[in-house]
């Protein structure tokens, strides 16, 4: 739940929805995150984190409410829901690594993860004929490969050494934060990428970094 499902779903809505909306939607993780510990790991709820899920709520409500209006942009539910459903399974995973595996090195947490999706994968990709792509269109199959190869490495594998490593020495919610970066970074490689984002998504991506912020902010 913390990798292979949530990659298969990114890669999944990145055929419906536009990929800045995609990373958007992924800064509902440091909320989900929230609401899993309190709902299954017995943490507090504190007022500015009760403030931040309402404050992510109007956000979500700038993001989907005009597409339910005539006029609007429209949005793919299914898309717009499998970013959601990824950003939940992280939030509930973040809890599982803090909460149960505290006590594991950065390296042990990400090497057995990705040992039991690589004999998922490798199955899929045996099941799929991988092979008769390279014969058919060797150039189109090397470039993909290289991009898949930084998408694993650096996008997963890499980053998730480091992100096990944050939540050892802060706490689940403080490693989270990470979901600052990625909206905004998702939006602008989305607008290069000449990708049509309303006017309603940009308000919601900045109730939704506000959320964030409340979320993420200690009690005095």
């Amino acid at each position: 739940i913390g990798n292979a499902i949530p990659a298969l779903f990114f890669s999944m809505a990145g055929q419906r929805i536009p990929s800045g909306l995609s990373g958007i939607l992924n800064a509902f993780t440091p909320m989900f995150t929230l609401l899993m510990g309190v709902w299954f790991f017995k943490d507090k709820l504190s007022k500015n984190g009760l403030l931040g899920v309402v404050t992510g709520l109007i956000g979500a409500l700038f993001l989907f409410g005009p597409s339910l209006l005539q006029g609007g942009q429209k949005i793919d539910p299914i898309g717009a829901m499998l970013p959601l459903m990824s950003a939940l399974m992280y939030g509930y995973n973040i809890n599982i690594i803090k909460h149960k595996l505290s006590h594991l090195p950065s390296m042990v947490k990400t090497a057995y993860p990705f040992v039991f999706v690589g004999f998922i994968y490798a199955f899929i990709l045996w099941k799929t004929d991988i092979l008769a792509v390279w014969e058919q269109h060797p150039q189109q199959a090397w470039t993909s490969f290289g991009y898949m190869f930084l998408l694993g490495f650096v996008g997963s594998a890499l980053s998730m050494v480091v992100f096990n490593y944050l939540i050892l020495h802060t706490s689940a919610l403080v490693a989270s934060t990470n979901t600052f970066i990625i909206p905004v970074t998702a939006v602008m490689w989305g607008l290069l990428d000449h990708e049509t984002l309303s006017w309603n998504i940009f308000i919601g991506l900045g109730f939704l970094l506000t959320a964030v912020y409340l979320v993420m902010r200690k009690r005095e």
